[in-house]
């Protein structure tokens, strides 16, 4: 009598992970804030300039309102689709990360080193994974302390993990814009 085969045991669906609600959340912001610098430099291009005809008058602003209701109404979906398009899958043996129709596979046995960056209160602020030909940086995703767990349980015993820990988190917009609005307000002051 021939030998049966037993039935592979279904293997677990992987994990999936979006981008990181803190993340959109500053994008977001970050992206009302330039729509309402620039909403207010056409405002003050169309206060600045003065046609003598009521035509051109009514002309200017009537072109001055479309471009910023163009400018109000674009732009959300088209800068921030990129982020809201990933996507971090956790398999038994690899991570899959996704953006569109890109998809990159690393597999844990090719990591060679795992660089963790923490911020106040422990929190995972990204995740470097080097292998043996590049590198695969993981930030702004929900899954990131995951990710980590998955790597560190099955990466090969050659792969060494780093932990560095920051203050604050550079790749985040929040930190720039404070400085850009403290560097506004320095220029401001010394102006007068």
């Amino acid at each position: 009598m021939p030998p049966t085969l037993s039935p592979a045991a279904p293997s677990q669906a992987p994990r999936r992970f979006g981008p990181s609600p803190r993340a959109v959340t500053q994008r977001r912001w970050l992206v009302r804030a330039c729509k309402l610098l620039l909403l207010s430099g056409l405002l003050a291009l169309g206060l600045s300039s003065r046609p003598s005809l009521v035509g051109l008058i009514l002309a200017q602003w009537l072109t001055l309102a479309a471009l910023g209701w163009a400018l109000w109404r674009a732009g959300d979906k088209r800068l921030l689709g990129p982020l809201l398009e990933r996507e971090l899958l956790l398999h038994e043996q690899a991570l899959e990360l996704r953006r569109g129709d890109f998809k990159r596979y690393v597999v844990y046995e090719a990591l060679r080193h795992v660089k963790v960056v923490q911020g106040p209160g422990e929190r995972l602020l990204s995740l470097t994974l080097e292998l043996e030909d590049d590198s695969v940086v993981l930030r702004d995703l929900d899954g990131l302390p995951e990710a980590f767990a998955a790597v560190a349980g099955a990466k090969p015993d050659s792969a060494v993990i780093e932990i560095e820990e920051r203050r604050f988190d550079w790749g985040e917009p929040l930190p720039w814009a404070v400085l850009a609005l403290m560097a506004a307000l320095g220029l401001g002051l010394l102006a007068r």
